[in-house]
């Protein structure tokens, strides 16, 4: 997020978003969204501006477009790491047995 308020009159007295300035905003859910930014002067007097924003999977379309990501390192949860190839593939932990422990 990347916003200000501002008041030639009085000046403000907040400006307060859904999250705070920089911070990230939320895409964690799929589809259209909105943001809100809401200024209070020093005179009491408030305002309201909602953005609206739209969250899309992009799902690659041909394995070279999945390779795209390149080689990436992670680690599971049992500490051991392994190697993903592209933004196709994903690990889940599924809770299955710990080759370590047998």
């Amino acid at each position: 997020a990347d916003y200000a308020c501002s008041d030639d009159g009085s000046g403000m007295a907040s400006c307060v978003g859904e999250v705070a300035d920089g911070a990230a905003i939320d895409t964690t859910t799929l589809g259209d969204q909105d943001f809100t930014v809401t200024g209070i002067d020093n005179a009491e007097n408030e305002a309201a501006v909602t953005h609206s924003y739209t969250v899309v999977a992009n799902t690659p379309s041909s394995k070279a477009d999945c390779k795209q990501g390149g080689w990436r390192n992670y680690t599971d949860n049992h500490g051991r790491p392994f190697r993903n190839q592209g933004d196709c593939v994903s690990y889940v932990a599924t809770g299955g047995q710990n080759p370590a422990n047998g």
